[in-house]
């Protein structure tokens, strides 16, 4: 039998409905067992091949790219400095100013702030297994902490705030809104919070 390029023996027996019909079931077996066999070793190695050059390809680019990185920080945080020392010179009362294919905006934003985040959380847990507390005391309890860790859930707590502020206020923990300095590549300007 002549086999076609590419292909075993065995796979074309496979393809081959009629002739694959004449063989006993242990032979079809183990014929579908081999073929099977042989792509998942070659699925493992190309999949290894992929993994590879992937992980070289993220070496190469990070190469690159960190450093770019690491001076844009870099660019960012003096150009933060100043703009922080000279607000009014620079951006008089104006919220929003394009310079240099840069948007540099001092946006609203609200922050969660905790007095004592160690004292408020041995209290939300505390509050959250006291069976005498008030179910709804409970719930907002565990709530507020983030589901299988040790710490604060402050998106909720952020979202909470605006029915709950004086029962987190109980905790040490605040919503404050504050002006946030972002300066971004025009076109890739932070959301409003």
């Amino acid at each position: 039998m002549t086999l076609e390029p590419g292909l075993t023996e065995a796979e074309i027996i496979i393809a081959d409905s009629k002739a694959f019909a004449k063989l006993e079931p242990a032979e079809q077996l183990r014929l579908l067992c081999t073929v099977k066999t042989d792509k998942e070793n070659l699925l493992a190695g190309a999949k290894a091949d992929i993994a590879a050059r992937t992980a070289a390809l993220k070496k190469a680019a990070n190469s690159v790219l960190k450093p770019l990185k690491s001076q844009i920080e870099d660019l960012a945080e003096r150009a933060e400095t100043i703009v922080e020392a000279n607000r009014a010179a620079i951006m008089g009362n104006k919220k929003t100013l394009e310079l240099a294919n840069q948007v540099i905006a001092y946006r609203k934003c609200a922050a969660v702030e905790v007095d004592d985040e160690e004292r408020a959380l041995e209290e939300l847990t505390e509050m959250m297994n006291d069976t005498e507390a008030d179910a709804a005391d409970r719930v907002s309890a565990q709530a507020c902490l983030r589901f299988g860790t040790i710490t604060l859930d402050k998106e909720f707590m952020h979202k909470a705030a605006k029915t709950a502020a004086a029962w987190l206020e109980g905790f040490g923990i605040r919503i404050v809104r504050k002006e946030r300095l972002s300066i971004n590549l025009k076109g890739a300007e932070e959301a409003d919070d």
